[in-house]
């Protein structure tokens, strides 16, 4: 059983806005019911004389939401395009099986922890295991997906941090434009990460990266505007927070083109984004300048933004979108 997904506009749509009240249940009820027995839009022809009127049935398909199929069954239009078919439920509850499987598996993720030092195997800094949260959180990732056919045992997980984890999503490392770091060492990491120099140089072999590049640079390169907000160490691997944009940071061409499709002036609001002081510190530029760009019509007329409004879109598990 899943949940239904509707559009907000949904009742305003003009296809539904004609239906009487009793159409409109009925259809409400028949995207419940395939919903519950995962039946891909098809409303058995059973129930369909339990929850529909032959009146309501009529308006239903005069109004091209449902469709009598050969068989006698009704098929609700458009029901894949909003919700997950059969298929795709199934595979998700494999995944969270696996997934709880290796969380439960103390000896595969004692070994996972020891070989990458407690270190993301893609952008190099130390995750935070008690983090259920935030962007430096401890994950494990699938470097060959699971839809991929990918297993999981050790040559194919890897210790990443949720930020890396939510950005290469359902897709190889290659596609993500991530690169699979070597095994650390643990005696160099354990030299080095209190100058940061171990998070510095495998930063840099990621530096390229054009979805989840900004945000890793910032971590280890960019200066505080506000001392007591800057970490202790670099080499703890936590992003460095702000609440003022960093000078050095830099929008990215998929910024413009969000602003584009807003219908948003990018140059006016790169003005304001960088002028404003955020009342809750910062930790993902690019994150927070996607936010500020869809929300800048809300503000448009007064020309005033409250602070804290832009929160950066994290992640709220461990295995987003794989």
């Amino acid at each position: 059983m899943s949940d239904i997904t509707l559009e907000p506009n949904f009742t305003d749509h003009p296809k539904v806005i004609g239906l009487s009240d009793a159409a409109f249940r009925s259809h409400i009820r028949g995207m419940c019911w395939c919903a519950k027995y995962e039946t891909d839009g098809v409303v058995a022809l059973g129930m369909v004389k339990r929850i529909a009127s032959p009146e309501s049935v009529s308006e239903l398909v005069g109004a091209a939401l449902w469709i009598q199929r050969e068989d006698g069954q009704f098929e609700i239009k458009d029901y894949l395009h909003y919700n997950p078919s059969r298929e795709e439920i199934e595979r998700a509850k494999e995944f969270k099986q696996r997934r709880k499987g290796i969380n439960l598996n103390a000896t595969l993720c004692a070994a996972l922890k020891k070989r990458d030092c407690d270190r993301c195997r893609y952008c190099g800094v130390e995750v935070d295991w008690k983090d259920r949260r935030g962007p430096a959180g401890g994950t494990y990732d699938h470097v060959r997906p699971i839809s991929r056919g990918g297993s999981d045992d050790e040559p194919n997980l890897v210790v990443c941090c949720r930020r890396c984890n939510s950005g290469k999503g359902d897709r190889t490392p290659s596609e993500a434009g991530m690169v699979l770091l070597p095994e650390p060492s643990r005696t160099a990491v354990g030299t080095r990460q209190k100058t940061g120099e171990y998070a510095a140089e495998n930063l840099q072999v990621n530096a390229g990266r054009t979805n989840i590049s900004g945000q890793i640079q910032t971590s280890v390169t960019d200066q505080s505007p506000d001392p007591a907000e800057q970490p202790a160490s670099l080499g703890s691997g936590r992003a460095r927070r702000w609440r003022r944009v960093p000078e050095d940071w830099r929008p990215t061409d998929a910024h413009r083109e969000l602003a584009a499709k807003l219908v948003v002036d990018f140059a006016i609001e790169l003005e304001k984004f960088r002028d404003h002081e955020f009342r809750d510190p910062k930790t993902d530029a690019d994150a927070a300048f996607r936010t500020w760009l869809r929300n800048a019509k809300r503000f448009a007329g007064n020309g005033v933004r409250k602070t804290g409004v832009v929160q950066p879109s994290h992640g709220a598990t461990g295995f987003e979108d794989m």
